[in-house]
Order: C-alpha cells, then structure tokens, then sequence
C-alpha cells in the first residue's frame, strides 16, 4: 500500500507442484534460474512459470551462479535462456564471487523481439529453443544430446570475453 513492491524469491521454479499465486506481488525474484543442470523437463517448467510472471507484466529478476567468471558455456546459456523468457520488465544477473561484477554480453544489442511467447511450447524449433530477434537469433538446447540445425542465413556466435568483479573505482 505504500508503492513498495513485494518481490519474493521463488527459487528455480522447478517444483510444478507449487501453486503459489503471485497476483499480489509485483514480481518475482528466480535464484538458480534456468540452470544448464536441470533436467529438460524441469528447465521447461521452469521456463513455463516464468513466462507466465512475464505475460502478467511482472518484475521478473532472473539470478544465477557461476563457478568461475571465466565459465563462459554457463554465461553463454544462461543468457540465452533469459532472453528466450525476457520482457519489458525482466532482467538477469549471475556473478561468481559477489554481486558486484559485471559481463560484457549484457550490453549485447539484438534489438527488439519478434515476438513473446506465452509457454515454451510456441518457441520450440527442430528439437530446441528459438526466438528470434531484430538483430539475431537465440538459440537453446536444455537437453543434454548435440542437435544439428540448419539457419537461414550465416550468423556470427556470441562469444563471452571478459567481465567479472568490478574493481574499487567502478571500473569493468
């Protein structure tokens, strides 16, 4: 009642069993979001329930943890799989040693999106995950089996370089 948003923290959003109705709250805080780790069937109920929070126009803040700050393979699909999921009021962060660091892929320019998607469903695409935006395409595959497509068109490949703690002078 005082314009304080409740955000409260839902963890991974893997226990489908949980019907917890956040109508109440203006969002939702994901830790362990979308993880390379869980099963295929759990990263799309997880995927589901966020993609419901969004289509509710809820502040959706997507956190995970990474090894190491070089552990490019996680960065790479953790940011692809927030920004199958992504909308106007989601955001993402993962960090290796505190919260304070930085990754140069979250200034990635893809432009708007083509479209959103109501369940992971309308974005499956021969055998993984696509969404395709003004300035590129996002592809995921959750599975744990190599799947061979064939684009369009040439792309180039995200590849993370850098980041990780900011130093003393905010520097990254």
């Amino acid at each position: 009642s005082r314009g304080v948003p409740l955000i409260p923290n839902v963890g991974s959003l893997v226990t489908t069993w949980d019907n917890s109705d956040y109508a109440l709250s203006a969002g939702a805080f994901s830790e362990g979001f979308l993880d390379p780790g869980f099963s295929t069937e759990d990263w799309i109920a997880a995927a589901n329930q966020t993609l419901a929070l969004v289509r509710r126009n809820k502040i959706v803040i997507l956190q995970n943890y990474l090894p190491s700050a070089d552990e490019t393979a996680k960065r790479r699909f953790l940011l692809a799989s927030y920004l199958l999921v992504k909308g106007a009021r989601t955001y993402v962060a993962y960090f290796a040693s505190t919260p304070f660091e930085w990754y140069p892929e979250w200034d990635l320019d893809l432009g708007g999106a083509q479209k959103s998607a109501a369940t992971m469903d309308e974005l499956s695409w021969n055998g993984i995950y696509r969404r395709d935006f003004d300035k590129g395409v996002i592809l995921v595959n959750p599975g744990t089996s190599a799947v061979q497509v064939t684009l369009e068109a040439p792309f180039n490949r995200v590849e993370p370089v850098g980041g990780g703690a900011v130093s003393r002078d905010g520097t990254v």
